[in-house]
């Protein structure tokens, strides 16, 4: 139930409400006799309490504890002293969710509106209206983006180095009659049955090619030389220097075939009957011979040598002190 108290003058007073059960009592109206010029000074104190916190989801707790003590003193007369501290406490609660800024605007109207009744009628109105804008300023939690750094397999570049060193065997041609070479022309490739024969080396003989003379003798009228009566194929060498050996005289056949140094070559030799006999199978392949008549290092006696006529194709014998063509040959 309400109680009014009034100044004894009947200018100013005050209604008092009984709080609960206990000993206090609320101010719910003040009225007092303020005279001119007096003065109203409510005292508003703010002191919001702003947490926050932003982890990653931001959730900002805002408890502002705004406490109002307006301070009146009224003064009269007769003296009526009349202080009213009424304590007014907001607490909202505020959860606010930023990303990535938080703003946060919580609006607190206060009124507070004592009326001062008086007779005569005095009226004061003091409607402190403070409007309270806490500012929160909440720091998100920074973003971190993750600097990676990624570790590469190296990318390998393989060249191959490819080395080839052919393995190449030069194929030589086979010798053939007619061939130049071996300082001269080939003029016979030795065959199965023929002496000296080798069926893995090729072997053979090889002419000059041209004629060493056109008017040689054969030497030695009247003398037998010794060992120079070889026909058959390879014997010509021997019968050579059988010949040189045994007849001094210059000039002669088998000294002519003996002392050639031709093509690199100065091993030789006179051909014995067989062997001038190839030459002139093979003629024509070995080429410039003469249609004449050739001769051979086959000694027939003491006054005459074997010969052939190139011409004829005949093998005769005759005097040691004829003039005949000589062609020279060497083996290989």
């Amino acid at each position: 139930m309400p109680i009014e108290f009034q100044n004894r003058t009947g200018q100013g007073g005050f209604t008092l409400t009984k709080n609960g059960n206990g000993g206090g009592f609320d101010i719910i109206q003040v009225s007092a006799y303020v005279p001119p010029g007096a003065s109203v000074t409510p005292s508003v104190s703010v002191t919001p309490s702003v947490s926050v916190s932003v982890t990653p989801s931001v959730t900002v707790s805002a408890t502002p504890s705004i406490s109002i003590t307006p301070s009146i003193t009224v003064s009269v007369t007769p003296s009526i002293t009349v202080s009213a501290t009424p304590s007014v406490s907001v607490t909202p609660s505020i959860t606010v969710s930023a990303t990535p800024s938080v703003s946060i605007t919580p609006s607190v109207t206060v009124s507070r509106t004592p009326s001062v009744s008086t007779t005569p009628s005095v009226s004061v109105s003091n409607t402190p209206a403070p409007t309270v804008t806490p500012s929160a300023s909440a720091t998100p939690a920074p973003t971190v983006t993750p600097s990676v750094t990624p570790t590469r397999t190296p990318s390998a570049s393989i060249t191959p180095s490819i080395s080839i060193t052919p393995s190449i065997t030069p194929t030589t041609p086979a010798p053939y009659i007619g061939q130049v070479t071996k300082g001269g022309v080939i003029a016979y490739i030795l065959q199965s049955g023929d002496p000296g024969y080798n069926a893995s080396v090729t072997k053979g003989l090889v002419a000059t090619i041209a004629d060493i003379s056109s008017s040689a003798i054969w030497g030695c009228q009247g003398t037998t030389i010794s060992g120079a009566d070889g026909t058959a194929l390879g014997t010509g060498n021997q019968n050579t220097i059988d010949i040189m050996a045994g007849c001094a005289e210059d000039g002669i056949a088998a000294r002519l075939c003996g002392d050639l140094t031709e093509g690199g070559y100065s091993d030789w030799y006179l051909p014995s009957q067989d062997e001038l006999n190839a030459l002139y199978t093979n003629q024509v392949a070995i080429g410039g011979f003469a249609n004449s008549i050739y001769w051979s290092s086959t000694e027939n006696d003491a006054n005459t040598a074997r010969i052939h006529n190139f011409s004829t194709g005949g093998q005769f014998f005759t005097g040691k002190v004829s003039s005949y063509y000589v062609r020279a040959i060497r083996s290989f």
